[in-house]
């Protein structure tokens, strides 16, 4: 195969294997090709075929080989790395949509967590599968990756019924050099209708190194017809063909056809193939058919086109490329026609094919429509002989069903399968006895407990749920067998999984119940999915322990825990040592890590995070995979902060700088939003540090590139988390000597936003209300646009003066005397930055709290203060005129109290004035343009 090599079980002949393509980033085979090979051959008796890491670029005539071979496949595997989908590769320009056009089945393996999006934005809808999941709802791993093989190679035994399947047996013989004419001659040879049931063998799949005389006699000695490609090539001296195959093929008194697929010297030929007989022409389709019919006579019968197995099992030869050249065209109707007769494994097949672009478009929606038959196929089979068998098929078939609907997000349609069909089916085996109906009824109603919770019915999930865990538990105090007991377990950790979505504290009750368990099967059969899923129930449970709302941290059992789920992963990372198994022993050192500094054991943390960062710099350096990049990044920040606080900032700073280094390569290089915000939370790292040296200009520019790439990163995602950092640095750059007072101001805006629909409860109000303060605080001088009126200008100037007069006022009610002053200047910021509604929101605020404290206090200034804001809202444009009296009204009070205070004569007659300009205006005529804001 051209420029290809290729694993198989103990180094057997790839020959008459299905055939499997590992492509990747070329910087990812060394990582990854030994670990998905090793994965799928001890699922899979199939050869896995890829191209020699280091080789030069194809040129275009090497490519076109490779395309021919590539063609062959009955599967593409596809790693999905960050480099994969982020930087140019043959991979993802060439070979995956040379796949998707062919429609050969692409297997995406996403090799770091957090790609599928990424991914699906680039290669479209494919389904991924993830060996970093750990989703209690989800099949594992291995059972997802060993259904899918299963679902699309072809298997010893069904590889076997297939070539019985063939009516005769040709044998293709040709130079390598001739490997396109071949093919050619095999689809003339299959262009013959009455040839469509042949078989054709040829070496393409025989190497160097195996045995080419014994394979190369079986296969004459099977065959009824030799057939030689001829061309200029075969005159070549030696070559195999010459020497071997045509003395063989006449040894054994077979039939030998000729077909000059490029013109050769016929004089030369006889000399170097004595006694070949005439040439049948290549590119004369009929004569070449008369040729093999004269030839195949008697054996190309056809007895079997009626039969809609034998029509399925020469359809997927030709699926398959088993024995014929791989022709999707003319696979997929045979395929169907069986379907269509009724032959349930046809039905199947289908589905899969439409699930996964093998010899069809991709189709969900079609996949669905094949499920649906098959479903209603087996329901009459069912109905006709109820038992165990028919049980499971039928069962299994609604289960595909929703699973189906729920691919496509028709998540209700996938409901009422469980709820108006499968449970049903679970009845009626019940009351008929079937053994295993109890067991489809809890996983039933696990299923429909998880659609709910995708669909975010938490009541009903939660209600399902708890169904399928009693009767799990129920069965097992009857069918004490591995798999109930580990569909018990299953069942608590998704409840405990559901509490915890929740923030309820009732899922510790479910994770110790799960851990209990599994600790029970590690005992019984110390397999590695026991022991995985009793380390996932230890964490989990460690973790409610660590955030219960009410109650202290149980420290001493959160460490056992975890120390014994860190014992599992170290054993399970010495059997496999896989990367999956890696990333999770050093996730166990970072949780007791972060324990252990939560407990104040600061060198403890760090001796944790220091095995963590070893493990995760042996992964990045091995995989050289962004995500162990990222991870070997935090582990750096992880251990700048313990430095931190042991009081060694040098360590602190480099750690933190090193962290740096690696984050702008991955965000120069991705460019997401991810990588953004762990940008941001360095940068806020190394800003804390400078503030922790007294160093309040290195701090601003940690603050202000905080402040820039948060700024950028709301306007992709406007994640409320994201603008509650982008505050919380507004806010610190506001309190540095000589900041900003906008700073707060703009801080203050984000929290207020943020706050809406919280309640003045909420940690966000609280953050607001100090901004304000602080911002009423604020000793900067605001500047004033020019261009004002002079009566605006000196208004605008009185209330700032008032600010912070009012913060001045009796000690009593303090805070109340902060936060008016506060709002008063954010009204008047708002105003500045000619942001009306803003300021009105403001000034309101201000409004109702002067109002409290005017009343309270009686202070001239605090009435004062009161009238200004009553001004200010009155005179924004549509503003109420009522408040310009009210306004008037204090201010002619003050005046006659204290005659001898010339702001408070001059704010007066500022306010008559606007007050006469408004009676005025309302008196003309009404126009277009004097029509009130609607807004």
């Amino acid at each position: 195969m051209s420029q290809l090599v290729y694993h198989t079980r103990g180094n057997s002949t790839p020959h008459g294997k299905p055939r499997v393509y590992f492509c990747c980033h070329p910087a990812d085979q060394k990582a990854f090709l030994d670990s998905i090979v090793k994965e799928i051959l001890s699922y899979a008796d199939c050869s896995v075929w890829y191209a020699p890491e280091g080789g030069a670029p194809c040129s275009p005539n090497e490519w076109e080989e490779r395309e021919a071979a590539l063609s062959q496949m009955q599967l593409f595997v596809l790693p999905v790395t960050a480099r994969l989908l982020t930087s140019p590769s043959p991979a993802l320009e060439r070979e995956f949509p040379f796949a998707v056009a062919q429609h050969i089945p692409v297997l995406p393996i996403l090799m770091e967590p957090g790609l599928e999006a990424l991914f699906n934005q680039k290669c479209g809808d494919l389904q991924c599968l993830d060996p970093n999941q750990t989703d209690p709802a989800a099949l594992p791993y291995t059972e997802r990756l060993k259904n899918f093989l299963d679902a699309v190679l072809i298997g010893d035994k069904l590889a076997a019924q297939i070539r019985d399947a063939f009516d005769a047996y040709i044998f293709l013989s040709y130079r390598k050099k001739d490997r396109r004419e071949a093919q050619s001659l095999m689809r003339l040879i299959h262009a013959s209708e009455f040839c469509r049931d042949i078989a054709i063998w040829y070496d393409e799949f025989l190497t160097p190194g195996e045995n080419f005389n014994q394979a190369i006699a079986k296969a004459l000695e099977k065959s009824h017809l030799f057939v030689l490609a001829v061309t200029p090539h075969l005159l070549e001296h030696p070559n195999y063909v010459m020497q071997e195959e045509f003395p063989a093929a006449q040894n054994s008194g077979k039939p030998i056809l000729p077909v000059e697929m490029i013109p050769a010297s016929r004089t030369e030929l006889e000399a170097a193939y004595p006694g070949i007989p005439p040439c049948t022409s290549g590119r004369s389709e009929p004569a070449l058919s008369e040729e093999l019919k004269a030839a195949l006579q008697e054996l190309a019968l056809r007895e079997n086109d009626n039969d809609p197995k034998h029509i399925f099992f020469i359809g997927l030869a030709y699926l398959n490329g088993i024995d014929v050249e791989v022709d999707k065209e003319r696979a997929v109707p045979l395929i169907q026609g069986a379907a269509d007769a009724g032959l349930n494994e046809a039905m199947e097949k289908l589905v899969t094919m439409y699930s996964n672009g093998d010899g069809v478009t991709r189709d969900y929606r079609q996949a669905a429509f094949w499920q649906r038959r098959l479903a209603d196929t087996l329901r009459t089979y069912w109905e006709a002989t109820p038992n165990e068998h028919t049980f499971q098929a039928f069962a299994k078939a609604l289960w595909d069903l929703g699973d189906q609907y729920a691919d496509l997000d028709e998540l209700t349609a996938a409901g009422k399968i469980f709820e108006e069909e499968f449970f049903a089916l679970t009845g009626q085996g019940e009351k008929q006895g079937i053994a295993c109906a109890q067991r489809y009824q809890a996983c039933g109603y696990s299923s429909l407990g998880n659609l709910y919770r995708r669909q975010g019915n938490m009541t009903e999930a939660r209600c399902w749920l708890k169904k399928s865990a009693k009767l799990r538990f129920n069965l097992s105090q009857s069918d004490n067998t591995i798999q109930i007991r580990r569909d018990t377990v299953e069942s608590q950790i998704q409840l405990g999984a559901l509490y915890r979505e929740e923030n309820d504290d009732s899922a510790d009750i479910y994770f110790r119940m799960a851990a209990e368990l599994s600790r029970g099967l590690v005992r019984d059969t110390n397999e590695v999915r026991d022991r995985e899923y009793l380390a996932l129930s230890c964490e989990w449970l460690a973790d409610a322990y660590l955030h219960q709302a009410d109650t202290p941290p149980k420290y001493a059992e959160i460490q056992k825990l975890l120390e014994e789920s860190q014992y599992l992963r170290r054993t399970l990372n010495e059997e496999i040592g896989s990367v999956q198994t890696r990333r999770a022993l050093s996730s166990s050192y970072i949780g007791i890590g972060n324990l252990l500094r939560d407990q104040k054991d600061i060198p403890g943390a760090r001796r944790c995070y220091e095995e963590s960062l070893t493990l995760y710099r042996s992964l990045a350096e091995e995989t050289q995979a962004l995500y162990d990049w990222r991870n070997l990044a935090m582990c750096h920040c992880r251990l700048g902060i313990v430095y931190r606080l042991e009081g060694n900032l040098s360590e602190a700073h480099r750690r933190y700088q090193a962290a740096l280094s690696l984050l702008q390569d991955i965000a120069n290089r991705t460019g997401t939003v991810h990588s953004k915000r762990d940008l941001v939370y360095v940068y806020r790292l190394l800003g804390s540090l400078c503030r922790k040296t007294d160093d309040p200009d290195g701090e601003r520019q940690w603050l202000e590139a905080s402040v820039s790439l948060c700024r950028i990163i709301v306007d992709e995602t406007d994640h409320p988390s994201v603008r509650n950092t982008l505050a919380r640095d507004l806010y610190r750059l506001g309190r540095l000597p000589d900041g900003s007072a906008i700073y707060l101001y703009q801080a203050a805006e984000l929290w207020n936003r943020l706050s809406e629909g919280e309640g003045s409860a909420s940690s966000y109000a609280e953050d607001r209300q100090n901004a304000v303060i602080a911002l009423a605080e604020h000793d900067e001088p605001q500047d004033i646009p020019m261009g004002l009126k002079p009566d605006d200008y000196r208004m605008c100037k009185e209330t700032l003066a008032l600010s912070r007069a009012i913060l001045t006022g009796p000690v009593r009610v303090r805070r109340w005397r902060s936060l008016a002053a506060g709002y008063l200047k954010m009204g008047v910021i708002s105003q500045i930055e000619n942001n009306n509604s803003r300021a009105c929101y403001w000034f309101h605020e201000g409004l109702r709290m002067m109002r409290s404290i005017a009343k309270d206090s009686g202070v001239p200034n605090d009435r004062h203060a009161l009238a200004m804001i009553l001004y200010n809202l009155g005179s924004l444009p549509h503003g109420d005129s009522q408040l310009l009296h009210e306004a008037a009204e204090l201010w002619t009070h003050l005046t006659a109290e204290y005659p001898n205070v010339p702001q408070y004569i001059e704010c007066l007659k500022i306010a008559a004035t606007l007050l006469t300009q408004r009676g005025a205006a309302s008196k003309e005529p009404a126009g277009k343009g004097n029509e009130p804001d609607q807004s």
